[in-house]
């Protein structure tokens, strides 16, 4: 094994409170322990630069009203319609750069971690802020995704 001087390596740390442009890279249909149906999607940073490739992940639990409106709202923001959630709709959302909220979460032991608080549709790009992300404060599962049509969410 070679020499690796731990002295110069640096933390991890949450990206700054702010907007940023994301897209989605990669989404899996998983199970929890309980059971329970989630989608987990990894989102890139595109903007601003000094964060781009940064990476932040969310679940969204299916059987919560509140995450199938969060996906609503993450469609929405891609500048896509809101059809039927199923496999090829996340399909399609991924690659597509959209604007959000970025906060960061503090849950005592585990270290602060970034959580997405809203995803910007784009009329409502004139109410967010511009991309930068200098303030340091503070920094979800579904219903089954199927490709039988039988199995699909209207919204």
């Amino acid at each position: 094994m070679r020499n690796i001087d731990l002295d110069e390596i640096e933390d991890i740390q949450p990206l700054p409170k702010g907007n940023y442009r994301l897209a989605a890279k990669k989404w899996e249909e998983k199970k929890s322990k309980n059971d329970n149906t989630y989608i987990k999607v990894e989102y890139q940073v595109l903007e601003p630069e000094h964060y781009k490739n940064w990476v932040l992940w969310e679940n969204f639990t299916i059987s919560a009203h509140f995450a199938l409106v969060r996906i609503k709202r993450w469609v929405k923001a891609t500048g896509c319609v809101p059809g039927t959630l199923n496999a090829q709709l996340m399909n399609e959302l991924m690659d597509k750069p959209f604007s959000a909220k970025v906060d960061i979460e503090e849950y005592y032991p585990f270290p602060p971690q970034n959580k997405i608080t809203d995803f910007v549709i784009p009329e409502d790009l004139d109410d967010a802020d511009e991309l930068t992300s200098q303030d340091t404060s503070k920094s979800s599962d579904i219903f089954s995704v199927s490709d039988d049509p039988d199995d699909d969410l209207p919204f």
